[in-house]
């Protein structure tokens, strides 16, 4: 029996529960696209093929709820589009590529900074 502290699986089937009929604040579209792919990783279906088949906990079905709820209104509030599947590639890379700068540039600091010096142990 696995222990779930957090209440993972009670928080996720409870907002199941809610968005029967759709999850408010986005499109109709969205919203049952985002459904529909929250329950194929329910069961386990149309995984990648490098990943491990079967179902998803629901530590990552309430993360992948979270996160592509996020990323309809981002992209409805950014380019005015109500079906996240008519996004073109260039407006996901001018989506994601402030976000890779971002990230590569601290990485590249973070570096140079814990790098120690060629004489430092001497």
């Amino acid at each position: 029996m696995r222990i779930d502290p957090y209440n993972h699986k009670e928080r996720y089937l409870a907002w199941k529960e809610k968005v029967k009929d759709g999850i408010p604040d986005i499109s109709k579209a969205n919203s049952d696209l985002i459904l529909a792919y929250l329950r194929d990783m329910e069961t386990g279906m149309n995984t990648a093929l490098g990943n491990v088949k079967g179902p998803r906990s629901f530590i990552r079905l309430n993360t992948l709820r979270e996160k592509l709820i996020f990323f309809s209104k981002k992209l409805k509030d950014k380019y005015a589009l109500d079906k996240m599947t008519d996004i073109t590639e260039e407006q996901i890379c001018e989506f994601f590529l402030p976000i890779f700068f971002l990230l590569f540039f601290f990485v590249k600091s973070f570096e140079y900074k814990v790098k120690p010096s060629v004489n430092a142990f001497h």
